[in-house]
């Protein structure tokens, strides 16, 4: 998983409420082989005009403006990313190099796997969120997870709050494998013991 410590961007506001997974990326798009990478389908319904394939871009969609092209921060609406549950929507946006979205609220599974790839998602007041739209065309943002703070492009500070555990798996670049491998050694150790004691639990029963 990529560290996360500080990153500066302009910042795209998709204030539309309730955006699903299925919009964020379509279920079609992940299973089965396609011809561009995911993040090529990334809001396909909005993004695009028709199938992406095509690739008739949506001018009116904020991505799919200059200014916008290469943000790293997005401005979301109530409820983002509410829906099914697939990994494939944080991979999407990833993709597009979105390392953090600042929101009033997310759909709790793909909270949690933003956590998981990288990706910081960060609960605000919706009238801060607002807010930081109005200024959304007008200089970077700032995010420094190691403080807890946004710096907006008019030098205002906000500060956030998140889990202490989890940020420090995002500062350290660690997702659930990679901190359980931090103790392979003792992992190692426990079944070599294990092993020992109970020698028939690993027996391998060759006419099975």
């Amino acid at each position: 998983m990529k560290q996360f410590t500080t990153i500066k961007s302009i910042a795209a506001p998709i204030l539309l409420p309730n955006i699903d997974t299925d919009i964020i990326i379509p279920m079609n798009r992940y299973t089965a082989k396609q011809k561009y990478p995911i993040c090529h389908y990334a809001f396909e319904p909005l993004r695009y005009l028709g199938d992406a394939d095509q690739r008739n871009r949506n001018l009116d969609f904020v991505l799919n403006k200059q200014i916008f092209r290469k943000v790293k921060i997005l401005l979301t609406g109530e409820n983002f990313a509410c829906g099914s549950s697939r990994e494939a929507a944080v991979s999407a946006l990833a993709g597009l190099g979105i390392r953090c979205l600042l929101g009033s609220s997310f759909g709790e599974i793909f909270y949690n796997n933003c956590l998981q790839q990288g990706l910081l998602p960060i609960n605000l007041p919706s009238e801060q969120v607002s807010t930081f739209a109005e200024e959304a065309e007008s200089g970077e943002f700032t995010i420094d997870l190691k403080t807890n703070k946004i710096i907006t492009p008019s030098g205002n500070t906000v500060y956030f709050v998140i889990n202490e555990f989890r940020k420090n798996c995002l500062l350290e670049g660690l997702d659930d494998l990679a901190m359980t491998l931090q103790y392979d050694h003792e992992i190692s150790a426990y079944q070599a013991n294990d092993q020992q004691v109970f020698p028939w639990i690993y027996q391998v029963n060759p006419s099975a």
